[in-house]
């Protein structure tokens, strides 16, 4: 089980220049993103946007909304929502069923996505946003991911940052990351409009199919 702090944004299409431009300049830090590819599939529950469940490399990931926290807004170019949510992930579908999950996996429809996935990782120290490699085990810090992905025959991409741990210090994780990124570059735009979690997404494709 997992507590995040996260923000998320979504367009349809490919993502524009100016967003990969600052997304892999050097200005968000000199460590390179990671990049990797995969084929999640999710469960679409049109009315659920509080919860996401799905089958990734052989797991069950479920996912559940505990708090919407407010909207967030740096500069006159970025507003979003920011988002309490709690996951868990288990190795074996069969061990769900005879658990209450049952009802989600047999209601709506399947959804496969394709993602492609860059990352970058900040390590909070003393209240310093430092770029690294990977998060050591304990260690404060925060996600950002430029996430390109196909579903339904539809391009879209997707911008997010999460931060893990106890709530009051993922969301300081979280917010100390977004503040150093204001100011090392400017900013693409990213509208408070386009700014929801995987579930709503889902709902969307869903109603556009």
């Amino acid at each position: 089980m997992l507590l995040t702090t996260e923000i998320r944004w979504f367009q349809l299409g490919d993502p524009p220049r100016s967003l990969t431009d600052w997304f892999y300049s050097e200005a968000l830090g000199s460590v390179r993103p990671t990049s990797a590819t995969r084929e999640d599939c999710y469960l679409v529950l049109p009315h659920d946007t509080f919860l996401g469940v799905k089958f990734r490399q052989g797991n069950l990931e479920v996912k559940w909304r505990q708090a919407e926290l407010g909207q967030i807004q740096l500069g006159e170019t970025w507003t979003g929502q920011l988002e309490r949510w709690l996951k868990w992930s288990y190795a074996e579908a069969a061990d769900c069923q005879n658990s209450p999950l049952q009802a989600y996996l047999q209601s709506g429809g399947w959804v496969s996505v394709k993602k492609t996935r860059s990352q970058r990782i900040y390590q909070i120290q003393a209240e310093q946003v430092i770029p690294v490699e990977a998060l050591p085990p304990g260690d404060r810090g925060c996600s950002l991911e430029l996430t390109c992905l196909e579903a339904n025959h539809q391009r879209w991409w997707t911008v997010g940052f999460e931060a893990e741990g106890n709530p009051q210090q993922s969301l300081q994780a979280l917010r100390l990351t977004l503040v150093w990124l204001s100011v090392t570059a400017n900013l693409p735009p990213l509208e408070q409009l386009a700014s929801y979690a995987y579930p709503y997404w889902l709902a969307q494709l869903g109603a556009d199919a």
